[in-house]
């Protein structure tokens, strides 16, 4: 949720919704049509538990296929395709949909989720939409996961690579039973509420081994680009980390590590719309490298 369509719009439109509906959301007349926006685009939810909530039922298709050619020597490839469906999962109503469906139906049961405050505010302390726990529609994904490695000899040592990709073909959030489902693969925002997903994203590595008791490893990785589904479109461009690793092995008992991650100190995506959990400061720091450049050194003794 990234504005309130009972406000005056950031761009000085009108509000998007009529007074009628606004008034099924708690909100007086007088406040109609007045700012009533967010200046930090995040508004106030309430979370918490439900001790009625049922038991989450899921279906679940997976098939590999391992592959060691013998016309490759070294190589392992794994093929993972995955088909998982949750149905009466426990989840809550977003604060977009409760606001949406309230101003579309008028049922209590979205109405209800609705806390303004006296001046109409969801974002100083007091309004808030409540996000309680409950079984709400289902949740289904499918797609890929490729693994390989792949071990050879050099003149400069032993080299081995490998890496992870996932292809996303489908994740589809139904937030209520009969209502149409919320494409969330390739985007991230609006009903999805989640880290971005895209469709493509990898982490692979390859490691030199030296006759001097060092290992070399340089690694990338890979996220794909995601569209947003916020009214305000901040779209993500994909984008690629590189690592790089030496680990120094003197003696049996004694490892030194020497790395950066994050060489080229590559900036996460910024926006107003991460909110918090698992948005923060204006970027997801578990999707995003948000760190930027970190250069650390290790020293790891065993007795």
């Amino acid at each position: 949720m990234d504005n309130d369509p009972c406000s005056i719009q950031q761009n000085g439109d009108p509000a998007t919704a009529t007074q009628a509906q606004c008034a099924l959301t708690g909100l007086a007349p007088q406040y109609y049509n007045t700012d009533l926006n967010s200046p930090a685009d995040q508004y106030n939810i309430k979370g918490g538990g439900n001790p009625n909530v049922a038991p989450e039922e899921s279906e679940s298709t997976t098939i590999g296929v391992v592959l060691t050619p013998d016309s490759v020597p070294g190589l392992s490839l794994t093929l993972d395709y995955f088909d998982i469906t949750v149905e009466d999962g426990i989840g809550s109503i977003s604060a977009k949909t409760a606001l949406d469906k309230c101003i579309e139906t008028g049922q209590s049961s979205y109405c209800g989720l609705i806390n303004r405050l006296p001046n109409g505010s969801l974002w100083l302390q007091g309004g808030y939409i409540s996000q309680q726990l409950t079984n709400i529609g289902e949740e289904s994904t499918s797609g890929f996961d490729v693994i390989f490695s792949y071990a050879l000899d050099t003149d400069w040592g032993p080299v081995s690579i490998e890496g992870v990709t996932t292809l996303l073909d489908s994740y589809d959030i139904v937030e209520l039973p009969g209502s149409p489902a919320i494409s969330c693969s390739g985007n991230w925002g609006g009903s999805c509420g989640k880290n971005p997903m895209p469709e493509f994203m990898g982490k692979y590595q390859a490691t030199l081994s030296t006759d001097f008791d060092t290992d070399f490893t340089i690694g990338l990785r890979h996220l794909g680009e995601t569209d947003d589904l916020n009214s305000n479109q901040i779209d993500f461009d994909a984008i690629t980390y590189v690592d790089l690793r030496a680990q120094y092995t003197p003696t049996d008992n004694l490892v030194v590590t020497f790395g950066i991650n994050n060489f080229f100190d590559e900036e996460p995506e910024y926006t107003s719309d991460a909110g918090t959990a698992p948005g923060n400061g204006n970027t997801f720091p578990g999707f995003f490298d948000a760190f930027g450049q970190y250069v650390f050194l290790n020293l790891t003794v065993t007795y």
